[in-house]
């Protein structure tokens, strides 16, 4: 993260493909942060879902170790994919 360099505006409205923003609501990213990269990718669809760091995706250091909402993020992610 020290090295990182900052991505214009234009270059993120460059990105044609869709893209699927996936956050949570209790992230080191913001919603906000989520919710303003969605708006500037011109084909975008955003989901902020609950938990923190990863947890949506099962990260092994979850807490809630039997929660369905990695499930979730996969039929959203083969949905996306199928567009």
């Amino acid at each position: 993260m020290v090295a990182f360099q900052d991505i214009s505006d234009s270059q993120i409205k460059a990105i044609q493909p869709h893209a699927l923003v996936v956050n949570s609501d209790a992230d080191v990213v913001r919603p906000e942060h989520a919710l303003e990269l969605s708006r500037t990718l011109p084909h975008a669809q955003l989901a902020i879902l609950p938990g923190g760091h990863g947890e949506f995706i099962g990260e092994i250091c979850s807490t809630k170790k039997n929660s369905k909402i990695p499930m979730l993020v996969t039929a959203m992610i083969e949905e996306s994919l199928n567009e």
